[in-house]
């Protein structure tokens, strides 16, 4: 017989109830939407972030560099030199496999022809947002386990509780 004229039922009941307010949805989808406003923030701080590569990407013009000189020790880099205008200018990019002296196609911005890139300006710029657009759905299902895990924990009612 429950002597407390069923408060204690009550009192468990209100405890799940407040710690359902958030669903492992939503959980999930918070914890995506914060990782995924928080990728372009930190890209497009660098000089050269996700804006100034759909720019190259769309109004980008080729030109021939001569590469002078690489350190595969250091992530396949290589330096290389073309000319815009008269002018000469010198870039690197990691991942080259080309030789010393070997000629490369490379694509610079007219806007600022020192932002140059060796590698496909869309392939970089789809690479990058898919990127985010994968952590972010990582992130959120992350959320939502870890949130369905925590609320399955404080629904189970304990022996000494309700």
């Amino acid at each position: 017989m429950d002597l407390s004229g069923g408060k204690s039922s009550q009192v468990c009941n209100r405890k799940r109830a407040t710690h359902m307010a958030i669903t492992p949805s939503r959980a999930g989808l918070l914890n995506a939407a914060i990782v995924f406003a928080f990728f372009p923030v930190v890209m497009n701080i660098q000089a050269h972030g996700w804006l100034a590569l759909y720019r190259l990407s769309v109004s980008g013009q080729k030109t021939e560099a001569i590469v002078t000189r690489r350190q595969p020790e250091i992530h396949q880099t290589c330096y290389f030199e073309y000319t815009v205008n008269s002018l000469k200018y010198e870039g690197s990019e990691g991942g080259c496999h080309s030789e010393v002296g070997q000629a490369v196609e490379v694509t610079y911005l007219p806007s600022e022809p020192s932002f140059v890139t060796l590698k496909s300006p869309k392939g970089e710029f789809t690479f990058q947002v898919f990127a985010a657009a994968f952590m972010s759905a990582f992130a959120g299902i992350v959320g939502a386990w870890r949130e369905r895990r925590r609320s399955r924990k404080e629904l189970k009612p304990k022996a000494t509780e309700c």
